[in-house]
């Protein structure tokens, strides 16, 4: 006989979250490139992570196929690799591919899962 989970109860939106998230990782980055003797900019970005790790683990709660949602994230992290590579660490490209972004740290975690 198979137990299904109860299904997370939630009343967030998580496109809000989302984009609550994507402002504090832009300031983070704006601070982290234009004002680095500031910290408010880096406190405001270290909110990133938790709120998109929350917003996954709610994707993945109700999504209907597990699968094609690891695909997708895998596949965004793949694409914007090469674009993080040139925006944090462009003078040594080939040196840094093994040095990864945020999403594959998602895909990872789901994966785990």
């Amino acid at each position: 006989m198979e137990q299904t989970l109860p299904k997370l109860k939630t009343n967030l939106d998580t496109n809000l979250l989302k984009l609550v998230a994507v402002v504090c990782m832009l300031l983070d980055h704006f601070g982290g490139t234009f004002f680095e003797q500031v910290p408010a900019f880096r406190w405001a970005g270290r909110l990133a992570f938790p709120l998109f790790c929350y917003c996954m683990t709610v994707g993945m709660l109700y999504t209907h196929d597990i699968k094609r949602y690891l695909g997708r994230l895998g596949l965004f992290a793949l694409i914007s690799q090469p674009f993080w590579i040139l925006a944090f660490n462009a003078e040594d490209f080939w040196g840094n591919l093994l040095n990864l972004n945020i999403f594959f740290t998602l895909f990872m975690s789901l994966l785990t899962v």
